[in-house]
């Protein structure tokens, strides 16, 4: 809950694709609607929303998760999938005040984020898993032996600040 409303994310609302998440943002003394934007791809592409979290210093919504199947939209923003032994792709996008999207992006590997947080300076913190080596904006991931834990820094456009992994 933010002092601007509540944000609810999700994964089952309502489908297009086998599965698509939902953002709804509503007004905290009445419950009204604000805005609600879908996070859906094509017809074959299944979309789970793990986490969110409001920015409590200027209201921006982060959401967090993965993908699989194909092309992801984030408020219009295209997501493409990433190729590896496990068909997810993990996915960051942030919603501004009015539901318009500040910046979405994927990594490179496989895997999922299922924890997100927000720190000063719009620095956003995710967590999550990955199968595959790979990198996080050249930051190289170690190989996993089956799937290794992540925790990652990033910026207030979306760049990676810093990566930890843990695992073996």
């Amino acid at each position: 809950i933010h002092t601007e409303g509540l944000v609810v994310a999700t994964s089952h609302l309502v489908d297009v694709g086998p599965v698509d998440g939902f953002v709804i943002r509503l007004a905290l003394g009445t419950g009204s609607l604000r805005w609600a934007e879908n996070v859906t791809g094509s017809a074959a592409t299944s979309t789970s929303v793990a986490d969110v979290a409001v920015d409590r210093w200027n209201g921006r919504v982060v959401v967090v998760g993965h993908f699989s199947g194909g092309w992801v939209a984030v408020g219009g923003r295209v997501l493409y999938p990433n190729t590896g032994s496990v068909p997810w792709t993990p996915m960051v996008g942030v919603y501004q005040t009015d539901g318009s999207v500040e910046w979405a992006r994927t990594f490179s590997g496989t895997g999922s984020l299922g924890g997100v947080a927000v720190g000063g300076g719009a620095n956003t913190y995710v967590g999550g898993f990955y199968w595959d080596a790979g990198s996080l904006d050249g930051i190289p991931l170690p190989d996993p032996a089956a799937s290794d834990a992540l925790v990652a820094r990033l910026g207030s456009g979306g760049d990676v600040n810093w990566v930890r992994t843990m695992g073996g």
